[in-house]
């Protein structure tokens, strides 16, 4: 895996090392540093500034690039990937604070679905216990019942007294 400094990413993206330090920015990039403190990109890294040039390049907005970026694996492994090699005595309590913050809730929010899908799956089994709870009553219910209706006799009025059989 080689390793290239901003000066040579800008130069084979044929963009200005400003403007991908503002993407950094921007876009919340993590990218890892040297012992020195520059930055330097791996394959990962600039295959995310690749994406975000071509959605640029299409005019993409800086939230639709933000959105489409937190759903892409190679975001994803990138931002891994930085934090690997970043090591935590060379993070500021501010970098610290936020990386920290950010996994938190993801897995809080990852927590969040699996225990939605729990919750739905033991109400879909109850309602369904209670179901067939319901109809063994019913039946049972029905087959002890020995309540018969039977037609009702016509009853006599006073008129049928006057009437001739």
């Amino acid at each position: 895996m080689d390793n290239y400094t901003i000066s040579r990413l800008a130069e084979l993206l044929s963009l200005h090392e400003q403007t991908l330090r503002k993407w950094e920015k921007d876009y919340s990039l993590k990218i890892p540093r040297n012992d020195q403190g520059h930055r330097y990109y791996t394959d990962k890294q600039i295959e995310v500034f690749k994406l975000i040039q071509s959605l640029k390049n299409e005019g993409a907005s800086l939230q639709i690039i933000n959105k489409l970026l937190d759903q892409s694996e190679d975001v994803k492994e990138q931002k891994e990937q930085a934090v690997e090699l970043v090591t935590l005595d060379k993070l500021t309590g501010t970098e610290f604070k936020e990386m920290i913050a950010k996994q938190l809730a993801e897995l809080m929010f990852e927590k969040e679905k699996l225990m939605i899908t729990e919750f739905e799956d033991m109400f879909e089994a109850k309602l369904e216990k209670i179901k067939e709870e319901l109809i063994k009553e019913i039946s049972a219910t029905k087959e002890k019942s020995s309540f018969r209706v039977e037609p009702m006799k016509k009853k006599k009025t006073f008129f049928d007294f006057f009437k001739r059989n």
